[in-house]
């Protein structure tokens, strides 16, 4: 069987390379949109304060995340953890993106 070349790759042999280039181009826009910031809900225990804006939790099992563990984290705002003491319970929005922060931060009983 022979194959007939199709005439608009005949009269634009670069038309395939381009179309490439769109594809490939297309996929990055995606990329682009997956690095939005992620947020978590969390919910630990307060053992350590640092400064204005720093708190180290022990959190619980954030689902499809991380295992429970205790690590510091930073407020962007230091009135969101003006009034949470070491060994308070707390419940608050983990922000990742770029750089992380936490949000929305609540005692809890």
């Amino acid at each position: 069987m022979t194959m007939i070349p199709n005439a608009a790759l005949l009269r634009f042999p670069w038309l395939p390379l381009v179309a490439g280039v769109l594809l490939l181009a297309g996929s990055f826009t995606g990329c682009q949109q997956a690095n939005a910031p992620l947020s978590y809900e969390v919910r630990g225990r307060v053992v350590e304060r640092a400064g204005t804006h720093g708190l180290t939790i022990a959190h619980d099992t954030i689902p499809g995340f991380m295992p429970p563990m205790t690590m510091a984290f930073i407020a962007r705002d230091s009135a969101e953890v003006a009034a949470v003491s070491v060994g308070d319970s707390v419940q608050f929005r983990w922000v990742l993106g770029e750089v992380a922060w936490i949000e929305a931060v609540e005692v809890v009983e």
